[in-house]
């Protein structure tokens, strides 16, 4: 039994020391930094002996106890916890170095990552710098193609814009293309800037601005000129049009058309003959008469052949002619009849001045008729001075009322049915269909029939193409345009009180209100009897109350 426990110790003391030989050679590895794979390797062979001691020293302590012999277990139990102490040390020298190694190669890829990266950016970089040359230079061919186009419009204009026929077409053309050129200045402008960052791109922006405003300056100017010969179209331009811009030539043949003095004198002649025989208490057609006149003289004056008109037959000019001093010359009279006219349409504008004689007077009692609907039409005459629906001014139109195109497209529609005023013109005292200033709106190829003000109160679907009134058939002063359905006015019966409408009868002998509206008016009246004879000659007898 002695034996055994020997030899078991003896296998113990040999696997230790082949265990701590591998120990040492794992350690010079670890330090020596080997490869991975050899220090795996031999981790893998130190794992295997330390197995082994642990089986050797297992084996000594269970011959230990068979043989019966007394022994120190602590003092054994010591021996194999240094060994495990050994065995843990160097396994955490081999994480450790493994952790270190790790480490390193990822150090090795975040560098060879960077140094990738680096590469690319100087790749893209190099290949963006190349983008944004060629846009650069795109640019730059654009923008002397634009400034060669505008040296050539200007030569272009130079040459037409004082001949009496320029070549508007021409003209437009080369407009055209002008704007063409300025659109590829744009596109690779745009371009070039996305290619930028923000700040130098907020630079480059101006650049096209620049050309805008060489392309605007321009543009009016041909636009100038375009238009100086679309106002010369006409008979006029017809008679000179072909006369290969011989100015002389062409006042010449102006004078010769429209500059004889006799022809002009047969023009204000005709015009003055063309004038109606004037009726008593007529004054706008006397006013009418005094303007012809006037400018009959002042056309004849330009070519000195004031004295050419002939005397006229007003009573009052009899008067002042015939009158025992009176400085009218008998040969040459029309100077003074000028300055006698002149001072009658003095008179006559001084008399209805609004400022004098408040301007609202002439319009109470009018009579108001209703359509055929029953809705109140207005007096033409009441409201013809109008111009402004807001304002109820004459100083200016509706359509160029600040208030009125402020309004919401609800509120004009709504301002325009109240008023009763025409969809096309914004005035009164007529319908939209029968309005001579009718047009299609110009608001994007509309072909409704409605004023450019209410066309975004058509798209948004207000209702205003139906018609809310119709025409009367009679006016307030009886001129007959049809038959006249009812004579009905509004009129005030006491302050803050409700308007009563009125139905006036020619024929009637009685005068009738409602028991509603005698109530509302606190009314008081004595009980009477009365005869009514109603449609037919149907007589019936009825008392009041």
């Amino acid at each position: 039994m002695v034996l055994e426990v020997a030899e078991a110790k003896l296998a113990r003391t040999s696997a230790k020391r082949v265990f701590n030989r591998n120990v040492k050679k794992l350690v010079d590895s670890i330090n020596s930094k080997d490869t991975a794979a050899l220090i795996e390797s031999r981790f893998k062979d130190l794992k295997q002996l330390w197995d082994d001691v642990q089986r050797k020293h297992e084996g000594y302590i269970e011959s230990l106890e068979n043989s019966k012999t007394t022994y120190d277990v602590e003092q054994e139990d010591g021996w194999i916890d240094e060994m495990d102490k050994v065995y843990d040390d160097v396994l955490r020298q081999k994480l450790a170095y493994f952790e270190t190694v790790e480490e390193d190669q990822r150090e090795i890829e975040r560098q060879q990552e960077q140094i990738s990266k680096e590469k690319e950016d100087q790749i893209r970089k190099k290949e963006g710098d190349k983008a944004i040359f060629r846009a650069e230079q795109a640019r730059k061919v654009e923008e002397i193609a634009f400034r060669q186009e505008v040296e050539n419009l200007e030569e272009a204009l130079a040459a037409e814009i004082d001949k009496p026929n320029p070549a508007a077409s021409m003209l437009e053309t080369a407009r055209t293309e002008l704007k063409r050129q300025l659109e590829e200045c744009k596109r690779v402008n745009g371009e070039y800037v996305l290619l930028l960052d923000a700040e130098t791109a907020g630079y480059e922006i101006a650049w096209f601005t620049s050309l805008q405003k060489i392309y605007s300056q321009i543009s009016k100017k041909i636009g100038d000129v375009i238009q100086r010969k679309s106002d010369t179209k006409g008979e006029a331009f017809d008679a000179i049009y072909n006369l290969d811009d011989d100015v002389t030539k062409m006042w010449k043949r102006l004078d010769e058309k429209y500059g004889l003095p006799s022809k002009l004198v047969d023009v204000v002649v005709c015009d003055i003959k063309n004038i109606k025989h004037l009726q008593e208490g007529d004054d706008q057609s006397f006013l009418e008469l005094i303007n012809t006149v006037e400018k009959g003289y002042q056309d004849l004056a330009r070519i000195n052949m004031e004295s050419e008109i002939s005397n006229s037959g007003t009573r009052e000019w009899s008067r002042e002619v015939n009158r025992s001093t009176s400085k009218v010359e008998q040969k040459n009279k029309f100077p003074y009849l000028l300055q006698f006219l002149q001072e009658q349409r003095k008179i006559i504008e001084y008399e209805p001045s609004e400022l004098r004689t408040g301007g609202d007077h002439a319009r109470k009692g009018r009579v108001h008729m209703i359509d055929r609907d029953g809705k109140f039409i207005e007096d033409k005459e009441a409201t013809k001075t109008t111009r402004c629906l807001v304002h109820s001014s004459s100083t200016h139109n509706t359509a160029d009322c600040r208030v009125y195109q402020e309004m919401a497209p609800e509120g004009k529609v709504q301002l325009l049915k109240e008023k009763r005023a025409c969809w096309s013109c914004l005035k009164i005292g007529h319908r939209s269909i029968d309005c001579r200033q009718r047009k299609k709106c110009n608001s994007d190829d509309c072909s409704k029939y409605h004023h450019d003000s209410l066309h975004v109160a058509h798209v948004q679907g207000v209702a205003f193409h139906i018609p809310y009134f119709s025409r009367p058939n009679s006016d307030a002063d009886g001129k007959e345009s049809g038959t006249c359905l009812l004579q009905v006015m509004k009129i005030k019966s006491a302050v803050n009180a409700a308007p009563l409408n009125v139905l006036w009868d020619g024929g009637a002998t009685i005068s009738l209100i409602t028991f509603a509206k005698a109530r509302e008016l606190s009314l008081d009246g004595e009980e009477i009897r009365l005869s009514v004879v109603k449609v037919g000659g149907v007589k019936e007898e009825m008392r009041s109350s």
